[in-house]
């Protein structure tokens, strides 16, 4: 009798640990981009009750319509809505505005910062807690690298104003060499501290989700411990 009250303490302890700690898995809704029919509102609620089904607790939307405002066909709050109601959360947006030759070379980005105004609005009322760059093409001077870190950083405090980090997404492309130098590795740490900017990609396909956080482009500097916040097989990479 005595051994048993005093498992059962420890068998509550383990419980409300376990509770406490549940693990977190975010999908990337392009991944499954092929089954998601937007703008019909039963078939995406069905879709999002399976992934929950299944173990998800978050997503990431990959499909914005800013003309139309619209993600997945559905208004920001509406999306937002149909997420919640399968009971995952609205976690990220994968969304980009690349630079166009004229930008990279003048150096005056104005007009594609401007397209972020309403885009950083749209995915607050969504829900997000990051939105992601997914995409750039390799410039093939520093100079032109540089422009686009100012141009991240200023997209980064445009979110930071919202409440919303912003990321980039690297893939394997973008580790080369431009004018000798290994740029995506060491240029974006010396140039994207002010904007909070994230990195989020495989930088090794096996890879195990991570965050590294510092202030400083001295990579011994950085501290690494797991994160929820990987979506798929990304490492994170927050550089606050």
């Amino acid at each position: 009798m005595l051994a048993a009250l005093l498992v059962l303490p420890l068998q509550m302890q383990a419980s409300t640990l376990k509770a406490k700690h549940k693990k977190q898995f975010a999908l990337q809704l392009y991944s499954i981009r092929e089954l998601v029919h937007e703008g019909d509102k039963a078939d995406f609620q069905k879709l999002l009750n399976e992934l929950s089904a299944m173990g998800y607790t978050a997503v990431e939307a990959a499909s914005y319509d800013q003309g139309k405002g619209t993600i997945y066909g559905f208004t920001p709050e509406d999306y937002k809505a149909a997420v919640e109601a399968a009971g995952m959360e609205s976690l990220s947006a994968h969304i980009g505005k690349p630079l166009s030759d004229e930008e990279l070379n003048s150096g005056d980005y104005s007009q594609s910062l401007a397209w972020w105004d309403k885009t950083i609005a749209d995915q607050k009322k969504a829900g997000v807690s990051y939105i992601v760059m997914p995409w750039m093409n390799i410039p093939s001077t520093l100079k032109q690298l540089k422009v686009y870190c100012d141009y991240y950083n200023e997209v980064g405090k445009k979110c930071a104003a919202q409440g919303i980090k912003f990321g980039y997404h690297n893939h394997k492309h973008e580790f080369v060499n431009v004018e000798g130098q290994m740029a995506y590795f060491r240029t974006p740490f010396q140039n994207t501290f002010s904007s909070r900017l994230t990195f989020t990609g495989a930088f090794v396909p096996t890879t195990i989700p991570l965050i590294i956080s510092g202030n400083t482009p001295d990579a011994s500097n950085f501290s690494m411990s797991r994160t929820r916040m990987s979506l798929a097989e990304a490492a994170l990479w927050d550089l606050t």
